[in-house]
């Protein structure tokens, strides 16, 4: 597609949008990422339509690059808004990939590193952004943009912005291993039973590539004879998107006798963020894989069962629990 030819698509789907009509948009190609999505008006597809379209949004931008306008992209992002799920971090539109990646490196070069560039802009950008970032910084100085940032960063804090650098699936595949290690059930729950079909899917192909074994079988030895049958279902990804109430409520029940995951998931996040934090000692890994798995997806509405909940703002317990650097990215994530 020629540039001028992009800049009359791109008329043509803000007209769509704004219309409200069945739209599906080609996939296309930055580098060797392709972003398919899919935009339509069921409402039982619109969480999983809505991060499509975000990703069309990104590859869109980095398309059109200084020729994109400002008001149709905004606009466009905005669709996002008309979710029930409400995300404290969102695409960043539009996106100076080149000026984004000139400060990263200023920010890791010479004596001294500047963190606070680093949170500003790893946290303002989606998972897929941070990909072409990713993928930007290595076309320009011939280096890893995440193996620099490890250089450079410690601790908790180089814990976050590594999870923020690997992609979604990715990730949770790493949690995952890490769970079947240790046995434990509630997070094996918390990944699988709060993704649809498609992360599954994801994270199914990158559980195996990354380990060289299947989930299923790291599940199958991680748990109890019922759990497997229960975990199987769910892993071969042949539910409904959103998931089988019943079917829920039997694995709750038999594991945790807890149905929130299935009855409120915020509630069931709130909750899980504040045993993150309680007592004494912080469970880290736990509250970092919540807020970075949720920033995008419906960690403002989990902050507002946080405050029902416990009468106290998600951000004031982070602050009381965490210092430095890596309470800085974790505020810059869950939106203070």
């Amino acid at each position: 597609m020629s540039l001028s030819d992009n800049q009359i698509y791109a008329e043509i789907i803000y007209d769509d949008v704004m219309a409200n009509r069945y739209i599906v948009v080609p996939p296309l190609v930055y580098d060797d990422v392709r972003y398919d999505a899919v935009a339509s008006q069921s409402q039982h597809r619109r969480q999983v339509e809505i991060r499509a379209w975000e990703k069309f949004l990104v590859s869109l931008q980095v398309s059109l690059g200084e020729d994109a306008s400002c008001d149709q992209l905004e606009t466009l992002a905005a669709v996002g808004e008309m979710a029930e799920e409400k995300p404290t971090v969102r695409a960043k539109m539009p996106m100076s990939v080149a000026g984004d990646v000139d400060a990263l490196r200023k920010a890791m070069k010479g004596v001294g590193t500047d963190e606070a560039t680093i949170i500003n802009i790893l946290t303002s950008c989606t998972n897929d952004q941070r990909k072409v970032l990713q993928q930007a910084y290595n076309r320009a100085y011939e280096k890893d943009l995440t193996k620099d940032l490890k250089k450079e960063l410690s601790g908790d804090f180089e814990d976050v912005i590594v999870a923020l650098m690997t992609p979604e699936a990715d990730y949770l595949a790493q949690e995952l291993h890490d769970a079947c290690k240790h046995k434990n059930g509630r997070v094996m729950v918390e990944i699988l039973f709060t993704a649809d079909n498609f992360l599954i899917k994801s994270i199914k192909s990158a559980y195996e590539r990354l380990f060289s074994t299947s989930l299923e079988e790291s599940l199958t030895k991680a748990t109890s004879e019922t759990f497997q049958a229960l975990m199987q279902r769910v892993v071969e990804a042949k539910r409904s998107d959103t998931v089988n109430e019943d079917f829920g409520r039997v694995i709750a029940n038999e594991l945790y006798n807890d149905v929130d995951c299935l009855e409120n998931r915020y509630v069931f996040f709130a909750e899980s963020l504040h045993k993150a934090m309680a007592g004494q000692g912080t469970k880290d890994q736990d509250l970092i894989r919540l807020v970075v798995s949720r920033c995008e997806v419906d960690l403002g509405n989990i902050k507002t069962e946080y405050h029902n909940l416990y009468d106290k703002l998600l951000e004031n317990d982070i602050k009381a629990d965490t210092s430095g650097d890596y309470r800085k990215v974790l505020l810059a994530l869950v939106g203070e």
